[in-house]
């Protein structure tokens, strides 16, 4: 009898630690998908269908968890560092999110209420720096904190602007930049390194923000969100803002999945976790799937029932979603 006590309680302590030691890693899974018109106030006029935002659930590696994620042929245990910079803390981490979120809200209402007709006035002040990654050849070269207000001899009002620079090199080269540093002006230049999923896309390596945005608005059309961070939902808020103050009906009654980052002059940029968006938006019954350029091989990789389509720009998006519902 002692005996069996004695290994019962190891079997409870065995537990006790697998179910609450936190390992390295992270677990992701695909996660729920949002109708972005219930999502725009005031909602729009002629709502039929879906417009989806795509999101993806991930959650904290335990002993516990990990080794059923592991033979889940839909979730993936990836190094924690690969979703969250090292030296950035959870709580850190979600006000970065946040922030991204907030300035994808702020770009999806700039392209909405442009596309419908009008006249949107947006200036910045530059990027600012959050933080820089791991591995990053801008270590020691760039700090949390500085503000670019220039690149590669032009000015930077916002950090679309720097992605948009950035795009025009090539790993290896040497990007000139414009600082300002605790208020001090400093010019410097940084080796560009390869994106990891494209060693021919060149990165910063570095998490920026846009620097104290001001938008003059002329229609006050809102989204609202709760819980949900990151920018990768830009695109699929432009279409419903756009549906709102035009008072158009998009989907005619289909069901479309988006996913993509979206900067204020209309450009799609690339997303991660497109594998599981794409399930998420099967599961929910959605047609059409619409994807950044550069996901779209890993988005048709993924689909068994809907159709993909790769986009360029919020243009592109709105021609496909209409090309598709006019068949």
């Amino acid at each position: 009898m002692l005996s069996y006590a004695l290994w019962a309680s190891v079997g409870a302590l065995g537990y006790t630690v697998a179910a609450t030691v936190e390992l390295p890693y992270v677990i992701e899974r695909p996660g729920p998908v949002f109708d972005v018109q219930e999502k725009i106030e005031p909602a729009p006029p002629n709502k039929h269908g879906a417009i989806y935002m795509t999101t993806v659930i991930t959650s904290n590696g335990r002993l516990v968890s990990i080794v059923p994620a592991m033979i889940d042929p839909r979730a993936d245990v990836v190094p924690r560092a690969a979703v969250r910079p090292a030296n950035m803390s959870p709580e850190q981490y979600a006000r970065v999110t946040t922030r991204m979120m907030d300035e994808s809200k702020i770009a999806a209402q700039v392209v909405g209420l442009r596309a419908a007709g009008y006249n949107v006035q947006l200036e910045g002040q530059g990027a600012e720096v959050q933080e820089v990654q791991a591995g990053s050849r801008a270590t020691g070269l760039l700090m949390p904190g500085d503000v670019i207000i220039g690149a590669a001899g032009e000015p930077v009002k916002a950090s679309s602007d720097v992605i948009a620079i950035v795009r025009r090199y090539r790993p290896g080269d040497m990007l000139p930049l414009v600082i300002l540093r605790e208020g001090i002006r400093r010019e410097l230049a940084i080796p560009l390194g390869a994106a990891t999923d494209d060693p021919s896309r060149p990165r910063v390596g570095v998490v920026i923000l846009t620097h104290t945005l001001d938008v003059d608005f002329p229609l006050d059309v809102k989204i609202t969100t709760s819980d949900v961070g990151g920018s990768s939902a830009g695109l699929a808020f432009a279409l419903g803002v756009y549906q709102a103050a035009s008072g158009t009906d998009l989907t005619e009654g289909h069901r479309v999945a988006i996913s993509g980052a979206l900067t204020p002059d209309g450009k799609v940029d690339p997303v991660a976790g497109v594998k599981f968006k794409v399930w998420a938006a099967e599961s929910a019954g959605a047609e059409l799937f619409i994807v950044p350029d550069a996901n779209r091989a890993e988005a048709e990789t993924a689909a068994t029932r809907l159709r993909v389509v790769g986009v360029a720009t919020f243009d592109d998006a709105l021609k496909a979603i209409r090309t598709f519902t006019a068949r």
